[in-house]
């Protein structure tokens, strides 16, 4: 999972923009109500322990509704910690500590209840968390992601009632299908997001925002929208509905960041409703994994797809335009490359080489030739070889080569 800890700042020591921000909360208990739900339960435990054993050195408020604080840790200098409140959600906070999986950690934990504690002369009543095993770093972050993604989730909830999502438009004929949700942004309130329910346990949903294409939760504030909207009794027309529903859907759904090389691909998905047949889902098990996603094999992702379509025995399959925008894109990459296959192989006997790369007043060495080469053939790309190694001049190259191809 690759979840984004957004709220916390970076840049120097200027403090925490306060865009959106207000002042204090009124009441300095909402530290204690709401700490298990902006932080992991691990971070709650230990920036317990560190406020218990006193390692919040100084505390002090700042103009705008923030608070600055050192904190004593595991290195020789006290770590600062800026912390800036807002009108909803969790506090917004910077610290000099490396960890960064979530958007508070232990020290701006230990800080906000040594504030609830000077502001109401009382211990805040944090209920003990029982401590994981020891674990490798690795099973440590795959656990607290775990934990945030139910945080984040409950996040995109309260999002969706605090900022006043409206469903405008609903499917004809039934629960199932095509629902436009407002904007919760004042600067776009005409604007609407398709949000596309397919089943009665939310886990085929999608929605058009940049939220759900990458937050890798399967969810977003529009999606809880809807949830909110259609509410149990919704749910149960749901499940009745998608019960006698012999349609499949294809669409894109992201899913955890991959290890290797990304393929566009790997993120179609395939929703199969209870009254498809066993004869079809029999001949799609091969296609598919166990999360309905088109499994990775050689070829063209698009002959998968029409090999799989053929499989599915004439059942009719809702492909998302998300779809086919894949394809159009991989084949339009095809055809790129059949295009400039005979440069690849010899660029310097290619008048457009010649006019372009090949034309600039420098030797390219043979490896910058081949970085010129590979972002081309990309058409966008990272180069990135060592400092003093020409990154600048097979940028130049690159993008004089593709001007000369059009």
């Amino acid at each position: 999972m690759n979840i984004k800890a957004a709220s916390r700042a970076s840049g120097d020591a200027g403090g925490i923009a306060g865009a959106g921000r207000g002042a204090f909360p009124p009441d300095p208990f909402y530290v204690e109500r709401n700490l298990h739900s902006w932080a992991s339960a691990r971070v709650v435990a230990r920036g317990r322990d560190y406020y218990r054993q006193g390692r919040v050195s100084s505390l002090d408020s700042v103009e705008g509704g923030g608070l600055v604080a050192r904190v004593a840790g595991s290195t020789h200098q006290p770590y600062r910690v800026e912390i800036l409140f807002g009108r909803s959600g969790p506090p917004a906070s910077r610290c000099d500590c490396p960890y960064n999986w979530e958007p508070l950690c232990k020290h701006a934990v230990a800080v906000l209840l040594a504030w609830q504690q000077a502001e109401t002369g009382s211990q805040p009543q944090i209920d003990a968390v029982a401590q994981a095993p020891a674990a490798d770093e690795a099973s440590e972050r795959e656990n607290t992601l775990r934990e945030l993604a139910v945080l984040e989730r409950e996040d995109r909830r309260r999002r969706s009632i605090d900022e006043g999502l409206r469903v405008r438009r609903t499917p004809a004929g039934g629960p199932l299908g095509d629902y436009a949700v407002s904007s919760g942004d004042s600067a776009r309130k005409k604007e609407s997001y398709r949000v596309v329910v397919r089943d009665a346990q939310w886990l085929h949903a999608s929605c058009g925002c940049v939220d759900f294409a990458t937050n890798e939760l399967g969810t977003c504030k529009h999606v809880e929208c809807v949830k909110r909207y259609l509410g149990k009794e919704g749910l149960r027309r749901l499940a009745a509905v998608e019960g006698r529903s012999r349609r499949m859907s294809a669409y894109v759904s992201p899913r955890g960041t991959p290890r290797g090389a990304f393929d566009p691909a790997a993120e179609i998905r395939f929703h199969i409703p209870p009254g498809v047949g066993p004869a079809v889902r029999k001949s799609l098990a091969s296609l598919l994994d166990a999360e309905g996603y088109l499994r990775p094999s050689e070829g063209a992702a698009s002959a998968r797809f029409k090999r799989l379509l053929g499989s599915a025995k004439g059942a009719a399959v809702d492909i998302d335009p998300a779809v086919s925008e894949i394809f159009r894109r991989e084949d339009d990459k095809s055809r790129w490359l059949r295009r400039i296959e005979p440069l690849r192989k010899n660029p310097e006997r290619n008048a457009a080489w010649r006019r372009s790369a090949g034309a600039m007043k420098v030797k390219l060495h043979p490896y910058q030739k081949e970085g010129i080469l590979f972002a081309v053939a990309q058409r966008r790309a990272f180069i990135g070889d060592d400092m003093g190694l020409g990154k600048t001049m097979q940028a130049i190259g690159a993008s004089l080569l593709l001007k000369e191809l059009g």
